[in-house]
């Protein structure tokens, strides 16, 4: 009983008692001065005294209680009318059932998902509506017997809906108590996560997909966190690369992996990486685990890991590029000081105009011109005859 009930009860059986005392006094303070009244002159006088006094706060009281009872009444309609529209339009899934687990009530979106209207539904247990076939009967006998004992069950399962498909769930159940603390029916609440299932299945062979781009790439990679510039993910190759184990290699920090002396150079471009200067930098001088220098081309560019801003370095080994080049550049001094100390005139043409490019100082003389500046500024043309040998125009040659 609400307490607004009760009090009023209360003031009512007080009230009585009060009426009823004060008319039996008047009685006998009127009897005592009257002349005497037969038994049946003094009851009469005394339920006459005592309707006078009663009838008023009687209507007051029963009045107020009245009002007490219809405004309790119109405040659990109201309340009872809010929860009714917050099911309808909740975008959970909700439902009661029984202690048998039957169906009494489905909202909106139970009708959305399962395709089940109220008429189809209501009056059926539940496990047949949802029954998909992937669970035992021992989980269904579990997840009962849990119920049972009170307790609220959240879990993930798969369901079927009216047309047959199969939708994963997240189900949070639990008992409805009455005032003696008995299971009178269940709560239901649901959430289809089928669709979010399928996204973390696809983002997990995503992950595993770039995972394995990442590991089994030939450049050496790795990623620094932004504020520490320490090492949060490296690949095998970069582990190569400078000789350390993965666990040696990710204990280290930028400053272990090049020489001291070029270390503020590279700090400043790994910054620069950082705010979108520099994409790649090449011949920076790495250090190995041994103590050798070696020199690496990097990518570098800003990434974000995990929330943490980070700047992710491609290495590729520059060895074998700076071995080519310094390879040209000595077979180009070896062709440099054969074409300069040949006493034979060596000269070059280019295509299609045929114009002189370079020639030796054996040619510069042959001309008699005074140096090679002059010597490429002169045609062909300029410096053969009108005809050849054999009669034919040197142009035509």
């Amino acid at each position: 009983m609400k307490p607004i009930y009760t009090r009023s009860v209360i003031r009512f059986f007080i009230s009585l008692l009060l009426c009823v005392f004060i008319s039996e006094t008047i009685v006998m303070l009127i009897v005592g001065v009257l002349p005497k009244l037969s038994r049946w002159g003094t009851a009469l006088f005394d339920a006459f005294l005592l309707l006078i006094f009663l009838l008023p706060i009687f209507y007051v009281l029963t009045n107020r209680l009245f009002a007490a009872v219809v405004a309790g009444y119109k405040l659990a309609i109201g309340e009872l009318v809010k929860l009714r529209k917050a099911t309808d339009s909740s975008g959970e899934i909700i439902f009661l059932t029984d202690k048998a687990g039957v169906f009494t009530f489905i909202n909106p979106m139970f009708t959305a998902t399962y395709g089940y209207t109220a008429a189809e539904i209501i009056g059926k247990v539940t496990p047949r509506v949802f029954k998909s076939g992937m669970s035992t009967v021992e989980y269904y006998k579990g997840f009962w017997k849990r119920l049972l004992d009170g307790e609220g069950v959240r879990i993930e399962y798969t369901n079927k809906k009216k047309d047959g498909t199969l939708i994963d769930v997240e189900s949070f159940a639990s008992a409805i108590f009455d005032e003696d603390g008995e299971v009178v029916g269940f709560l239901g609440l649901q959430r289809d996560i089928t669709e979010r299932k399928r996204l973390q299945e696809v983002l997990l062979h995503s992950e595993e997909k770039y995972r394995s781009l990442f590991e089994a790439n030939a450049d050496g990679i790795v990623i620094l966190v932004k504020k520490t510039l320490a090492i949060l993910h490296s690949n095998p190759a970069i582990h190569r690369m400078f000789g350390y184990t993965k666990e040696e290699f990710d204990r280290l920090n930028v400053a272990k992996l090049h020489p001291k002396e070029d270390l503020s150079d590279i700090t400043a471009k790994i910054e620069s990486a950082f705010i979108g200067r520099v994409d790649s930098v090449f011949n920076i001088p790495c250090l190995h685990k041994r103590g050798a220098v070696f020199y690496a081309d990097i990518i570098g560019g800003r990434i974000t890991v995990d929330g943490q801003e980070c700047v992710m370095g491609i290495f590729r080994d520059a060895t074998p590029r700076r071995l080519a080049e310094e390879s040209l550049r000595l077979s180009e001094e070896r062709y440099r000081k054969l074409f300069e100390s040949s006493r034979d005139a060596i000269m070059t043409l280019a295509p299609p105009t045929w114009n002189f490019t370079s020639g030796n100082e054996a040619t510069v003389k042959m001309f008699g011109v005074e140096n090679e500046v002059i010597f490429t500024a002169l045609g062909p043309g300029v410096l053969s005859p009108e005809s050849q040998p054999d009669g034919r125009s040197s142009a035509d040659k």
